[in-house]
């Protein structure tokens, strides 16, 4: 009987969650680019876009089109859980000192690839080639060059809920509004919806969350502190009875620009000449 090496089924293992990776697979790197228009989609794809079979699994799958021809996923559906599946893989990646043991294991020399670095890697080209595209990477290089921006200062008497504090009253929306005059609403607009999609939180206190944006990269992330609350105990965003958020008194809220020395270098490869 062959004995049973089990680092060849580490080996697939660890070979099957990179081929889902968006980045070496068409399917799943269309569905990680949603939602998004017909007409970028159809840039992006033309082959996928263009044939009819195609267009019938994906809907079967759970991609939606609405009537302005918006493609979308639909919750809980097949598509929509493979994108779940798809960034839990990515976290999983991320986890370097269980990335050298696996690399050791199996004899390998180089150390295993960031499925979520390539995927950056790919979406960042990918915003490149759309209408604007540069000038949405010239407003991305600019914010990487931040390290912060405050929502609301310090201990600021605020008196509102947790539900309601946004980034309309911070730092970066200043930040935004002022390069509307140099590079047009539109590019500021696409922007967010690029990399900006806010979704409304049940806050916890000290707890980091991350900001991710259409193609599910996060590039910011944010900490809110309490100083002090009224209504029910504060315990989690929301109070501890049934109700409205608890309403927060004094806080404040920071938004923090994650470093990335490799992003930093790709902007500098497609901004060459653009200045």
């Amino acid at each position: 009987m062959q004995s049973l090496d089990f680092r060849d089924h580490l080996e697939n293992l660890i070979k099957a969650l990179i081929a889902l990776s968006p980045s070496r697979n068409l399917i799943t790197q269309f569905f990680m680019m949603l939602p998004d228009t017909y007409v970028n989609l159809l840039s992006y794809f033309p082959q996928l876009m263009n044939n009819l079979q195609f267009l019938e699994i994906i809907k079967r799958m759970g991609v939606n089109e609405n009537k302005r021809a918006y493609f979308q996923l639909e919750e809980n559906k097949f598509a929509f859980n493979l994108v779940e599946f798809i960034l839990t893989i990515f976290k999983l990646f991320e986890d370097e000192e269980a990335k050298r043991y696996i690399t050791k294991l199996m004899r390998k020399t180089e150390q295993l690839l960031s499925p979520f670095q390539e995927w950056k890697e790919l979406s960042i080209r990918h915003i490149s080639k759309r209408f604007c595209g540069k000038e949405i990477l010239k407003l991305l290089r600019d914010l990487m060059k931040k390290e912060k921006f405050e929502a609301i200062p310090e201990g600021t008497q605020i008196k509102e809920t947790v539900w309601n504090i946004s980034i309309q009253r911070s730092e970066l929306e200043t930040f935004l509004k002022e390069r509307e005059e140099s590079l047009g609403k539109y590019v500021v607009d696409e922007f967010r919806k690029l990399f900006l999609i806010y979704n409304n939180y049940g806050l916890i206190e000290n707890k980091e969350y991350e900001i991710k944006g259409r193609y599910k990269l996060s590039l910011i992330s944010f900490i809110l502190r309490v100083w002090s609350t009224k209504g029910h105990e504060y315990t989690n965003g929301w109070s501890t009875k049934i109700g409205p958020p608890t309403e927060i008194s004094r806080g404040s809220i920071i938004y923090f620009v994650k470093k990335d020395s490799l992003l930093e270098k790709l902007l500098e490869e497609l901004l060459v000449g653009e200045d």
